[in-house]
């Protein structure tokens, strides 16, 4: 069977070596521009899986680059499984600056891989700048539609994937032209089209003059309605002062307005960036998030961004610049769960922030559920404009959590403003993989006398995942952590006295010990050991002892080390007795008959060490409570169980064991082979029944 971790309070030694992912997130790649001046990172977004190997990709805008000419623009699609370059799209010539704007555009043609969208706000197709945007297949890169502005000016190239406006099963696209005159001078557009056919779903025009409306997002389904809907700023609008800008939250079954957002004050230029959010706040409906870069609330132009509802518009949060000049706000965006607490998170850009050195740069993911700061990037030296543009990037490394990208095109990694691309992981995860101070040695950390919760594990946010050969005791003390994967190979192991609150151990290796846990969920693969394990590789002390959980589940393939040194003793005596879970709430059970839970009975002498177990009679009844819940226990069939009585090292001499189900406990229980005078009276009697009926039948003649 597999076995897994364990987690612990630990001395300073240990520190160095587990630094908390808060503090020290991990950079899964850095991509850098070619040359200098190419702008790399002026955009990032998520492109989906474009390759088909069960990971998202990346696409980042290079809108300087000059592969077809001076100013021409690319945008280059990166391998999220390795970081790879999938493709390099080029803009058609001189000055177009195409990768302007980069996104994902979803299965717009639907051959199972996602396509990508790409705005060239300085094309020329339908007059000096009129702007277009390109639409290439993840398949193989070809060109799916060209979306063109309508006249010289328009600027139409801000991007993005829309959702399925129409109801069609295909994604949709929606694009800004913010320069664009159908209102008034620069009033701006956003025109929404179909991913089925490329033709025109809607045309949203801004309100009047120098409203510069359209920039653009999908928003998801605000409204309920089963399609996608759309929000797109206007960050020149005046409704509350000069340029205090607004959001228009867009119906994608009519086109009518659902929301309008407006900025607090004169030059706040809210809506300059805008995003769906997720739904951040459980209300069953996605929200948004509005940056407004030139709001003064921390000081002239620190700048902010709202995070408002869905479901009935009011302001969720605001989240505010640090200090003067910082430009937080443009860019916005929603980053998925970054920290595994089940709701999204968001993440927001602050390119002028100074924090290492002027105009470096910086960008904060903040949690979708509360707003608080789950940690700040910053860019590495002055003028990276590090934040430009934000996205999060799906789950590029495979651990279940969502990952980042931040541009920075002043980088000089390869020039001057050659630019760059950082794509990080904020999760909160810590992989113990059996890494010591001592490199190459098998870990074996523990925390001793810790009173409060280490500094490594910031109450109900980070999540701790268990990896091989991973040894980890909680020998005293209390943790509060969101979530525990105990891997395949790894042991969590708690002790008597330590305390672990956890909604969620999440077990495919094993939970051994005694002491206390949060709710365990005893996946396939996973053992639940209750005192100690004797089939652990990695060592762990054996013995009987009890483990305290809240509601636990006994799934299909798991397996419940029971360890019994004393058949006369007490469930969970540490000394005497046999192991218990006792549980605080329910057991349920889904293991079934096909696919049963593992009962694996283990016997220990009095010293616990392997050997038969005392007071143990083959000719007596047994009936040994295993588990003790407190609300019932859901689900139970006595088919479910598979008894692997291999380590028992007691003479059955022909018994029997069986899982029983007792008011609110679980029971293991012992039944001998009745004694052979007892079969030969029973025998007796059958035949004086026999003869008995023979009689009367006699009698009454038949």
């Amino acid at each position: 069977m597999n076995r897994l971790l364990q987690i612990v309070t630990v001395l300073a030694v240990g520190l160095a070596n587990l630094a908390p992912a808060g503090a020290a997130p991990t950079t899964i790649y850095t991509f850098n521009g070619d040359d200098a001046e190419d702008g790399f990172g002026w955009s990032v977004s998520d492109a989906g899986d474009v390759n088909g190997d069960g990971r998202p990709d990346l696409i980042v805008g290079a809108r300087y680059d000059d592969n077809n000419g001076y100013r021409s623009g690319s945008a280059r699609v990166l391998s999220g499984m390795n970081g790879s370059t999938l493709y390099t799209f080029n803009g058609d010539s001189e000055g177009d600056q195409f990768g302007f704007s980069v996104s994902g555009a979803g299965d717009v043609n639907g051959d199972g891989r996602a396509d990508l969208i790409v705005g060239t706000y300085r094309d020329d197709n339908n007059g000096t700048w009129s702007g277009s945007a390109r639409v290439f297949s993840g398949m193989d890169g070809s060109t799916l539609y060209t979306f063109n502005g309508d006249s010289a000016g328009d600027f139409f190239g801000t991007v993005s994937g829309a959702g399925d406006v129409n109801g069609d099963g295909r994604p949709d696209l929606i694009v800004g032209a913010l320069y664009d005159d159908n209102n008034g001078y620069r009033s701006g557009s956003a025109r929404v089209f179909s991913g089925m056919d490329g033709s025109t779903l809607y045309t949203f025009n801004g309100d009047s003059a120098g409203d510069y409306f359209g920039s653009v997002s999908g928003a998801g389904d605000v409204n309920g309605d089963g399609r996608a809907d759309l929000i797109v700023g206007a960050w020149g609008d005046d409704n509350n002062g000069s340029k205090s800008g607004s959001a228009r939250v867009l119906s994608g079954i009519d086109g009518s307005t659902l929301y309008t957002f407006n900025g607090d004050s004169a030059d706040d230029r809210f809506g300059s960036s805008v995003s769906g959010a997720g739904d951040v706040n459980g209300d069953g409906r996605p929200d948004l998030i509005v940056g407004a870069w030139r709001d003064d609330n921390n000081g002239t132009n620190a700048g902010s961004a709202r995070v408002l509802s869905g479901i009935d518009g009011s302001t969720l949060y605001t989240l505010n610049g640090d200090s003067a000049g910082d430009g937080f706000g443009y860019p916005v965006s929603g980053a998925g769960d970054v920290n595994g607490d089940g709701r999204p998170d968001l993440i927001v850009g602050a390119r002028l922030d100074d924090n290492n050195g002027g105009n470096s740069g910086s960008a904060r993911v903040v949690s979708g559920i509360d707003g608080s700061t789950l940690y700040t990037f910053n860019g590495d030296s002055a003028g990276d404009q590090f934040g430009r543009s934000v996205s999060g990037a799906g789950d590029v490394n495979g651990d279940g959590f969502a990952d980042l990208i931040v541009g920075a095109p002043g980088d000089d990694n390869n020039g001057s403003d050659s630019g760059s691309a950082r794509v990080v992981t904020v999760n909160g995860v810590y992989d113990w993989q059996g890494i010591s101070s001592d490199p190459g040695e098998a870990a074996n950390w523990r925390l001793m006398n810790t009173t409060a919760t280490p500094d490594w594990a910031p109450a109900g946010r980070d999540v701790v995942r268990i990896g091989p050969a991973a040894n980890h005791p909680l020998n005293s003390g209390t943790i509060d952590i969101a979530r525990i994967d105990v891997l395949d190979g790894g042991t969590l192991q708690n002790a008597p006295g330590a305390s672990i609150v956890c909604p969620a151990i999440n077990l495919s290796g094993l939970l051994t010990g005694s002491g206390t846990v949060g709710t365990v969920n005893l996946g396939d693969g996973g053992t639940l050991a209750p005192g100690g394990s004797s089939g652990k590789t990695v060592p762990v002390p054996i013995g009987t002892g009890t483990i305290g959980a809240d509601d636990t589940t006994f799934g299909p393939g798991g397996l419940f080390e029971l360890q019994i040194n004393d058949f006369a003793g007490t469930a969970g005596d540490t000394s005497l007795g046999w192991d218990l879970l006792s549980v605080t709430g329910s057991l349920t059970l889904t293991a079934t008959a096909d696919n049963p839970l593992v009962i694996d009975l283990v016997s220990l002498t009095a010293a616990q060490t392997p050997g038969p177990a005392d007071n143990f009679d083959n000719m007596q009844s047994y009936s040994l409570p295993l588990v003790a819940t407190t609300g019932g226990i859901f689900g139970f069939d006595p088919e479910a169980f598979f008894l692997d009585a291999s380590s028992l090292q007691n003479d059955l001499g022909g018994g029997t064991f069986w899982i029983g189900h007792s008011g609110n406990d679980l029971h293991l229980n012992f039944a001998p082979i009745p004694e052979p005078s007892t079969l030969a009276m029973a025998a007796m009697g059958l035949l004086g029944l026999a003869f008995y009926a023979w009689r009367r039948r006699r009698a009454g003649g038949s």
